[in-house]
């Protein structure tokens, strides 16, 4: 069994979300039971706020797992929407560069997963330093946390590939609209 593991800490705002959920579960439960209490069968417009509820819920739990893991067979990128899990032979390299949002190039720096087939990937992981500009829910790191979170991944797809040297780097591009 593959052990996963985060190359970064865990934030304030990751325990933030760990403990409003379970006081939302609570709220959540209560406001459906007053909902379900007072008449039976319930009227069909109850949907909407049962529909809200497990929204937010299910939003919730997944802020809280936000982030970048990784094992000996891969590395998996997961955000509020979407988990990739990628084997380290498909990783061509892992680096710095500006966020985006709408296509545009932010501020905020991310780290990014450029696979072998030339596809970048941005992670949720952030440079709290100038986080702010950035529409999408990330995992804000410091910037030494952010260094540190960055190397660690750099030296696992190192050690995955067997290799004692660095892939090509590049120069950091400040621009990915080719991307």
């Amino acid at each position: 069994m593959t052990r996963w593991r985060r190359p970064h800490p865990i934030t304030g705002e990751l325990v933030y979300v760990a403990v409003v959920l379970p006081l939302g579960v609570a709220g959540s439960t209560w406001f459906l039971y007053q909902i379900f209490s007072d008449e039976w069968p319930p009227s069909p417009f109850v949907a909407w706020p049962i529909f809200l509820v497990c929204a937010w819920l299910g939003g919730g739990w997944r802020m809280s797992r936000a982030g970048v893991f990784i094992s000996d067979e891969g590395i998996r990128i997961r955000t509020i929407f979407r988990t990739r899990t990628l084997p380290w032979s498909s990783v061509a390299r892992i680096d710095s560069w500006p966020t985006r949002a709408s296509g545009f190039p932010r501020q905020t720096e991310a780290i990014w997963v450029l696979t072998r087939d030339n596809k970048p990937i941005e992670t949720p992981l952030v440079s709290a330093q100038k986080r702010w500009g950035s529409s999408a829910p990330r995992v804000a790191l410091t910037n030494a946390d952010y260094h540190q979170a960055l190397q660690t991944l750099r030296e696992a797809h190192l050690r995955a590939l067997g290799s004692g040297t660095a892939p090509d780097q590049p120069e950091r591009q400040s621009d990915t609209s080719g991307n």
